[in-house]
């Protein structure tokens, strides 16, 4: 791939997800009007509306443990898409220091040699960004639009009565008859929810997946710098520069933990149980159909594709801060002319612990994480099962 083009897929990946964003409000724009300062808190509304439903709807079905399963699953997505909305609104000013830091050091490289190093993180996760974009539209798509491609062809054929589809299992406390306007409305409702909940997760996922990558791309420029620094080129300023990029970028790694570690910590919770949910439902099931299967496929892939997006680039930011802090050790400075200054900043850079993104500072985010999700999803599916079993 030519350089133009890949930067050219830079800026469209960058307008995708940042489109995806502002449909929630989350990516910040300038002089925004009052309307698109208050949709992050309407989303949050829906969402605590859609608590009180789904709690409703496990109260008068607490029997069945499959119903109760569902709306369950409905609490616990709405949990993690919460957190994400909530960090993210809270925290917008630091966020846009982190965007406005690494786009600035990317911008300064996009005419020299060092742009194909500097986006290489980023076309690594290119084909994983789609994917985990599609699965989780997909999630959608059979959610909302198979029930209603099925009522539609009901009504166009006029075979008996329309069924009426509900997207969730939620019971807002009062009747809601299937045709009135009161179901129009809900449904409206239950449409903005779902789609709400897949922007803020696909937006929030992907902004966390681009930048972390951005960050390694410069770690990567750094590390091409130390290895190839050569004695007579290399000057104090010079050797400060580098320090100073690494610093800038220390702040944005802490930023990006700071915001994202409540998110990570309750989204791999949540992620363990819906997961949990979604394999028992499977389960009770008395046989397995095709419709099963598409159903409930994407959504297991896009949580799994979702825990992916934090854990993976975890593991490339210890890799490649490794890789640097090796790379300035073993770059000759013994043999700088002015070594006696450079001296305490190579111990500065190699003495400092590896960086690296933790979650509250009780889980280190790294492709670890995958197995312990799949390990307590299993944990958590045995338990209900021998619960259902008692019954």
């Amino acid at each position: 791939m030519v350089e133009k083009d890949k930067i050219a897929n830079y800026f469209l990946r960058r307008k995708i997800f940042s489109s995806i964003m502002m449909f929630n409000g989350l990516w910040s724009r300038e002089n925004p009007s009052i309307f698109y300062r208050c949709i992050p808190y309407c989303a949050i509304s829906v969402i605590l509306i859609a608590f009180y439903a789904a709690i409703n709807h496990i109260r008068i079905h607490i029997t069945d443990l499959k119903l109760v399963m569902k709306s369950a699953s409905v609490i616990f997505s709405g949990i993690a898409a919460l957190a994400k909305l909530m960090c993210y609104t809270f925290y917008r000013q630091d966020l846009d220091k982190v965007r406005y830091t690494l786009d600035s050091l990317v911008q300064e490289q996009l005419d020299g040699k060092l742009i194909s190093i500097v986006l290489k993180p980023l076309l690594i996760t290119q084909r994983f960004f789609k994917v985990h974009v599609v699965s989780s539209y997909m999630v959608g798509v059979v959610i909302i639009g198979i029930p209603l491609a099925v009522a539609l062809k009901q009504n166009l054929l006029s075979t008996g009565p329309i069924n009426y589809p509900q997207f969730t299992p939620l019971d807002y406390g009062f009747e809601v008859a299937r045709g009135s306007v009161m179901y129009f409305l809900s449904l409206t409702f239950e449409i903005y929810y779902l789609t709400a909940g897949i922007c803020i997760t696909v937006g929030v996922d992907n902004f966390f997946l681009f930048y972390t990558c951005e960050l390694v791309g410069q770690l990567c420029v750094l590390t091409h710098q130390a290895k190839n620094m050569k004695t007579s080129e290399m000057t104090y300023e010079k050797f400060v520069k580098i320090v100073k990029t690494h610093c800038q970028l220390i702040e944005c790694k802490d930023i990006l933990e700071k915001v994202h570690s409540p998110i990570i910590l309750v989204m791999f919770t949540m992620n363990a149980i819906v997961l949990c949910s979604l394999l028992f439902t499977m389960n009770q099931a008395e046989r397995i159909t095709v419709k099963h299967i598409l159903s409930l496929l994407p959504h297991i892939c896009s949580k799994i594709l979702q825990s992916a997006a934090y854990a993976w680039p975890g593991t490339l930011v210890i890799e490649h801060s490794k890789e640097f802090q090796d790379a300035i050790y073993g770059c000759g400075w013994n043999e700088f002319s002015d070594n006696k200054r450079i001296i305490p900043f190579i111990m500065l850079i190699v003495m400092q612990r590896t960086m690296s993104l933790t979650a509250c500072s009780l889980l280190l985010i790294s492709v670890d994480l995958i197995t312990s999700l799949l390990n307590t999803t299993c944990s958590y599916f045995l338990l209900l099962q021998s619960m259902n079993e008692q019954e």
